[in-house]
């Protein structure tokens, strides 16, 4: 959602020309011009108030006033860019457009663009990034929808890519994006086959890293002792959402019980949540309260595979004649998950727990874009 402020006339028309481009925008404007104005909320409280009201309410703000005021208004408001909403500060005459906090994290570049394109505008960016042409790691995470971990070294990775010093990215995922000529790709599977003297690594995976803390970099000084000669190598993990689960399930079954099984499978695969695309099932069990629950709670959807889907590929997988009986085919979870796949590769057979069956499966088919 996107809140539009405008305090004044000039301000506010141009605020109704970006919310009519912007479906999901409100747009909000001083209560002076109450009666002038229609389809808008008015600011009745304080400024600064009203606006640290609605400061997490919001995803995106875009300020039509001097870049000044916003500045004093939202600085007390600043927390963290992982967590901070985009805002965008517009002039009345809508020739600037200025992406002003959260450029890459919050989408804050993005929506400057687009407005500015709708516009006719000039985008302001400022983000050394986009000024010098060099894909932005955190801007490519939120694109590709992929959760970070270890992202404590982001800001040092940036850094020695934006002043070309080597870094190394290992990918489990397809990646076709124009990095600068040092920053070098490797298939994941070459981690431990790479000579690394490189800055920072970036790991793109769904498989859980013991060793991601243990590669070095040595040191330029051979005056200092052994054990001096290597410190640890800067690193972030960036997970791919390619990791289908397939779930069978008894009726009635609890989402703990579900949540547990595959807690346990994915943890036996050595494959992290945070990588989990969705959860596959047969149409019978798609309405199961449990299934549904652990999906809204691992914040991914359920993809319903019809029986006669199934019985296209089920000789293919291991299977009961006594699921046949209750439900038409001979297996669920793993068929299930294939099929909700685009390029499916088995990392984990059916596992069985009490009421639950689980199957994991990789999406060899995603493909990272720049």
């Amino acid at each position: 959602m996107i809140a539009v402020i405008a305090l004044t006339s000039a301000a506010t028309l141009l605020g109704q020309k970006i919310k009519n481009e912007f479906p999901r925008a409100d747009l909000f404007v001083s209560s002076k011009l109450r009666g002038e104005y229609q389809d808008c909320f008015f600011i009745e409280e304080n400024f600064s108030e009203f606006i640290a009201s609605l400061w997490y309410k919001y995803s995106c703000f875009v300020f039509i006033m001097a870049s000044g005021i916003v500045v004093r208004t939202i600085a007390p408001l600043l927390k963290d860019k992982k967590v901070d909403p985009a805002v965008v500060v517009l002039d009345e005459k809508g020739d600037f457009v200025i992406s002003l906090i959260s450029g890459h994290v919050g989408g804050a570049n993005k929506l400057a663009r687009e407005i500015a394109g709708k516009l006719g505008a000039s985008p302001v960016i400022t983000t050394a990034s986009d000024v010098q042409g060099i894909p932005a790691i955190d801007e490519l995470a939120k694109k590709w929808r992929c959760v970070f971990e270890h992202s404590k070294d982001l800001k040092e990775i940036t850094w020695s890519i934006l002043h070309r010093e080597k870094i190394a990215i290992f990918t489990s995922v397809k990646l076709e994006v124009n990095f600068p000529s040092n920053v070098q790709i490797y298939d994941l599977e070459k981690t431990n086959k790479v000579f690394l003297r490189y800055k920072g690594v970036v790991y793109i995976t769904e498989k859980n890293l013991d060793f991601a803390n243990e590669f070095v970099r040595q040191s330029t000084r051979p005056e200092l002792n052994k054990l001096e000669l290597t410190q640890k190598l800067p690193y972030v993990i960036l997970r791919p959402r390619n990791i289908v689960l397939g779930i069978g399930c008894r009726r009635g079954i609890s989402a703990e019980n579900i949540k547990y099984a595959i807690e346990n499978t994915l943890q036996h695969s050595s494959i992290s949540m945070n990588s989990i695309a969705c959860l596959a099932t047969i149409t019978i069990k798609s309405n199961e309260k449990g299934l549904i629950d652990t999906a809204k709670e691992f914040g991914v959807p359920i993809k319903v595979i019809t029986p006669e889907e199934i019985k296209i590929i089920e000789n293919q997988f291991k299977g009961s004649d006594f699921v046949k009986e209750q439900i038409g085919v001979r297996a669920v979870a793993e068929p299930a998950a294939w099929l909700a796949a685009r390029e499916p590769e088995i990392i984990s057979g059916t596992k069985k727990y009490s009421g639950v069956t689980v199957a994991v499966i990789k999406d060899r088919g995603m493909v990272f874009k720049g």
